[in-house]
């Protein structure tokens, strides 16, 4: 059960990572990942949900295993549900101060903005006038 919940996690980490260099990614960067990469940790992870949860696959979970799982997936549905009204109150600001620490956000370090911010920790310096 272990690791159908490890496929997942690497799913959404590949989705994730995916998403951020296809929306922001900058093509100057020297240590870029190419999203193909992102999109093929997606398929390897899909790949081997479907070893774990299609019967007879080598991989093939076992009934009590399975049935754990359905368990597990319905708590995980029922905390969402019943937690998804205190989350919607959290603003930005309190969200990406709880998820980063002490870490101040700079807007428009993306794709076609000011690339001369940097953020370091929790100082913000440009980078513009140095040479």
């Amino acid at each position: 059960m272990c690791s159908v919940g490890t496929a997942f996690g690497y799913f959404f980490t590949c989705a994730g990572a995916y998403i951020l260099l296809k929306k922001y990614g900058d093509d100057t960067d020297t240590n870029k990942i190419h999203p193909a990469v992102a999109m093929g940790g997606c398929v390897i992870s899909v790949a081997i949900l479907l070893l774990l949860i299609v019967p007879g696959s080598p991989a093939f979970m076992a009934p009590q295993s399975f049935a754990a799982l359905i368990v597990w997936v319905l708590m995980g549905v029922t905390f969402y549900f019943v937690s998804k009204k205190n989350f919607a109150k959290i603003t930005k600001r309190e969200m990406d101060y709880l998820i980063l620490g002490n870490v101040q956000v700079v807007r428009g370090l993306r794709k076609g903005k000011d690339q001369g911010r940097v953020v370091q920790g929790n100082i913000v310096a440009d980078q513009s006038n140095k040479s």
